[in-house]
């Protein structure tokens, strides 16, 4: 990426981490300028350690310099060791950017979708909860399209809270982890193998259920 450097020759880095969607988004974010904008591939389906970083020359190159290699070979020491990325890594991030950049994301979504609504049937009719099917963007409120996620609102009718049901279904074995939201539990589907979505909800409605007077 080329641009023009600050005027008061401070550097700019845009930390894009999980900004992986859309495809114009983040094409237009490798492109704004910035002398760095860093990428993290696990929200692209790649290595939970790895990364993409675009930028100006000068800087990317110095980050390169804080490889594994740098702390063993050059003139002075350098972060080194913490940073190292083994080949399967590297052509992990590879190859998930590809398949990311390829992909059919209307037809992901649409796997999302039909998954919470698997979950809203199964938790359908138990009294004093809410669903709603929304996204989840890492941020503090929920967006309502894409689908990714199943909320469900517990409402003291229900005799618990999103807590005691969140800390129940971690305790099982296999654990169930849910975020929690005030009173609300949050089911993002993205990472669920098909036909998870079924367990899901079903151990969610064994947790709510039973509490029924």
């Amino acid at each position: 990426m080329s641009g023009t450097p600050p005027r008061r020759g401070v550097p700019v880095l845009v930390d894009a981490a999980y900004l992986a969607y859309p495809i114009e988004r983040v094409l237009g974010l490798a492109r704004c300028g910035a002398d760095i904008v860093c990428f993290s591939a696990k929200y692209r389906g790649g290595p939970n350690a790895g990364g993409i970083v675009c930028g100006r020359k000068t800087w990317v190159d110095a980050i390169s310099c804080a490889g594994f290699a740098s702390f063993e070979l050059g003139q002075h020491r350098v972060f080194g060791r913490p940073y190292k990325l083994d080949r399967h890594t590297v052509v992990g991030v590879v190859a998930a950017l590809q398949e990311w950049l390829e992909m059919d994301h209307d037809a992901r979504h649409d796997r999302y979708a039909g998954k919470v609504r698997v979950m809203i049937r199964a938790l359908g009719g138990i009294p004093g909860i809410e669903l709603t099917p929304c996204r989840f963007p890492l941020e503090d409120t929920p967006l309502p399209e894409p689908i990714n996620c199943l909320q469900v609102r517990i409402t003291p009718v229900t005799g618990t809270t999103a807590r005691q049901v969140s800390d129940g279904l971690w305790a099982l074995n296999p654990a169930i982890a849910l975020h929690v939201r005030d009173d609300a539990l949050l089911a993002v589907v993205e990472t669920l193998a098909d036909g998870e979505e079924e367990i899901v909800a079903g151990r969610i409605r064994d947790a709510l259920v039973p509490r029924r007077g």
